[in-house]
């Protein structure tokens, strides 16, 4: 019998002068997952996003403004009048008539509505289809123009370079106004009615087998109540009351992923058992369903504390008032799942670094209503440490930084939160986490606002997420890790929280240009790099693990990683030198393992 069996895949490249490893797996599949299951949060709908969840971009148009129907000569042409709120609209968002007359000093003519994507550099250039029904005019402006149109439909060049793009309604027919407008990636107008998602967001998701949706589903400052204030399939955008549920539904169900509920924190108990059983009802019936009341209600940037310490019951302390109130939201979704709890992971949030909350909130909470306790993984950089060094920050002194954060507080405190869920007989899951690494104050702009985007890439990243993920696994192998977030763009001001930057730009290898991701990816399947490839001088020298009975082993290298690999050599060791390979742009690796022997 003749065994060939493809070890892993590696690669190296030579980037101006600095010589780094690019490292990757293949046939990741094939292989058996971790068991630290890896799951994602998903941004949330903005009209700034750089995360298209749906093929309709529509739905992350901006709010309603309203501007005048022309230029006006002379006149203030204010961006954006603010009178959407004095147009008649449909139960979905639309207005019923335009343009809108209008005695207002801040309008100089008759009113057109408008919508706006301010993000245009993170979606491809083409041509884009907008399907609507109804009777009226459109335009379009910045990075985009109407460049063919005809009855209920529109074909918009979309060439970005601004940064953004305008849509205006400037009419709409009344008794048969503009609605149902739906702005259709490049090439899903026959497409997007079965398959409603972005084929390269959903790739990208799919090795994440659960997916939180505490943005999609504006948890945090949320204004919901009752039921009939949720966020509807129809809504015209979803940036104003977030992504319905049965969106939520959908993706899980497509996508045989578990869904992480977050239940706001004005809901009324109608509210709470209506979003219980539609996912009852709706979710596959072989898939899990976490539900956490609100998040973070410690956290005073959010409504929802300042909620919880003003409005619950005052007789008893802060947080302790705050069990009651999730005891009656688990209560709910647990007659809800009457006889289908094994379906439910009732979730109790904590404050990583300060375990006292969740003690005392937990004494306050039926344990038969709760499942676990969720704490966060981040590991974030010392404000003090970050004023010391200032202008003189750089990427090894983040790196420095942080794996002392890891190896220190943050080991200690998730053996801390592990201590409180054994004692109360909860798994430890993990809600957020991923690396932290925002200025001193947040938000605030600093001299070294560039370096904290510049290690998102660096390859030091890569093992960064190693450690800290062997670590998470380490307090308990059998936990899961959701990591914060999925896709958004580089900020030294705001966080670059994305494992990825774009959905529609990065593919594999993955190593060099979303580091955080190709970790996510190799701990979600259990494998780290079985090839190393290190620089010696000029030459690149690759070695590997020993696989049992091998009897050599092949090397191929490639100058495109899915190009046509050729044979460089063979060895019976367990190492191999490609010399003078670090001279070369790019080079990836494949290494064969084959075994002889009778049948």
């Amino acid at each position: 019998m003749h065994d060939d069996r493809l070890i892993c895949q590696g690669s190296i490249m030579n980037r101006h002068r600095a010589l780094f490893v690019v490292m990757c797996c293949v046939a990741a599949r094939e292989l058996a997952h971790a068991d630290l299951e890896i799951g994602m949060n998903l941004s949330g709908p903005r009209d700034w996003t750089s995360d298209y969840a749906f093929a309709n971009i529509m739905k992350l148009g901006r709010s309603w403004g309203t501007c005048n129907i022309m230029w006006y000569p002379g006149g203030q042409n204010v961006w954006d009048t603010g009178l959407i709120d004095s147009i008649p609209v449909d139960d979905d968002g639309y207005p019923l008539e335009l343009p809108f007359e209008t005695d207002h000093p801040d309008a100089d003519t008759s009113q057109a509505v408008f919508s706006v994507w301010t993000n245009t550099l993170s979606l491809p250039q083409g041509i884009y289809v907008l399907l609507y029904d109804g009777q009226g005019e459109f335009d379009f402006d910045f990075d985009a123009e109407i460049t063919a149109q005809a009855s209920g439909r529109l074909e918009v060049t979309v060439q970005p370079s601004a940064g953004i793009m305008k849509m205006e309604i400037l009419s709409s027919t009344l008794g048969n106004h503009v609605r149902n407008i739906r702005f259709l990636l490049p090439g899903t107008e026959y497409t997007h009615e079965d398959d409603p998602w972005s084929g390269e967001w959903k790739e990208k998701l799919e090795p994440f087998t659960v997916v939180r949706f505490m943005d999609w589903g504006s948890t945090n400052n949320s204004t919901m109540r009752t039921w009939s204030q949720r966020p509807k399939v129809d809504d015209y955008t979803y940036t104003i009351n977030g992504i319905p549920y049965d969106w939520m539904v959908r993706l899980c169900n497509d996508m045989d992923a578990d869904p992480w509920v977050c239940v706001p924190h004005l809901a009324d108990s109608a509210y709470v058992f209506n979003l219980a059983t539609l996912f009852r009802d709706s979710l596959e019936t072989d898939r899990t369903v976490f539900v956490e009341y609100s998040n973070e209600l410690w956290n005073w940037m959010f409504t929802q504390a300042h909620w919880g310490l003003d409005s619950l019951d005052q007789s008893l302390p802060w947080p302790e008032r705050l069990g009651p109130r999730i005891e009656e939201v688990m209560a709910i979704w647990t007659g809800a799942f009457s006889g289908q709890t094994h379906r439910l992971v009732r979730v109790v949030g904590s404050q990583t670094y300060y375990l006292d909350i969740v003690d005392r909130i937990l004494d306050h909470v039926d344990p038969a209503l709760v499942d676990a306790l969720a704490a966060t993984w981040y590991v974030g950089l010392n404000g003090d440490s970050l004023d010391y060094y200032g202008a003189g920050l750089t990427a090894d002194k983040v790196f420095d930084l942080a794996y002392e954060e890891l190896r220190g507080d943050l080991s200690y405190f998730l053996r801390g939160n592990k201590a409180i869920a054994d004692a109360n007989a909860l798994a430890l899951l993990y809600y957020e986490g991923g690396q932290h690494f925002t200025p001193n104050p947040f938000g605030s702009i600093q001299p070294y606002n560039q370096v904290l985007e510049d290690v998102q890439t660096d390859p030091e990243m890569y093992e960064f997420y190693c450690e800290l993920l062997d670590t998470v696994r380490a307090i308990d192998s059998q936990s899961l890790a959701t990591h914060y977030s999925f896709i958004s763009g580089l900020s030294g001001r705001y966080g670059s929280w994305g494992a990825l930057e774009n959905q529609f730009f990065q593919f594999p290898p993955y190593y060099p240009i979303a580091p955080k991701y190709q970790a996510l990816l190799d701990h979600r399947y259990a494998r780290r790099p079985a090839v190393s490839v290190r620089v010696v001088g000029a030459d690149a020298v690759l070695s590997w693990p020993r696989v049992p009975n091998a009897d050599a082993y092949t090397i191929y290298w490639s100058g495109e990683p899915h190009g046509s690999f050729g044979e460089l050599g063979a060895t019976a060791d367990t190492m191999f030198v490609d010399g003078g390979a670090a001279l070369s742009p790019m080079r990836f690796y494949r290494v064969t393992a084959t075994t002889a022997g009778s049948p």
